[in-house]
């Protein structure tokens, strides 16, 4: 997919225009307009479009520079790898002890194998 392009569906997605595109990134307008006709960005401005979109500079590079995501990545996992990246430390606290809580509880709730070796053993 061409920059452009990726460019175009973005602000449709966000439904924003250039100028507002503009005003959240800290580029000009005429920046913007150059991406829109086919420009490539450099890498200050990739990172501030990344920022203005709350994307990670890596997936706009990769568009901007052509070149394929990694078809291993989970993009759901990617996702919330950027999220947490944008917390504040305080909040970044918070999130790893509800992740942490959440982890204790996936490994309550799995039956424990020994259990089961035990029962089949005093069955036989």
């Amino acid at each position: 997919m061409r920059f452009a392009d990726w460019l175009l569906a973005q602000l449709a997605k966000e439904n924003w225009t250039q100028v507002k595109l503009a005003k959240e990134s800290g580029l000009s307008k005429q920046a913007i307009t150059n991406y829109v006709n086919g420009r490539t960005p450099d890498k200050y401005a990739i990172e501030r479009i990344a920022i203005a979109f709350r994307l990670k500079p890596e997936e706009v590079y990769r568009v901007a520079m052509g070149k394929p995501a990694n078809p291993d990545a989970d993009p759901w996992v990617d996702d919330m790898s950027h999220k947490l990246s944008l917390l504040s430390p305080g909040l970044r606290g918070v999130a790893e002890r509800f992740i942490n809580s959440m982890l204790e509880g996936e490994q309550t709730n799995q039956p424990k194998a020994k259990s089961k070796t035990k029962q089949r053993s005093s069955t036989l």
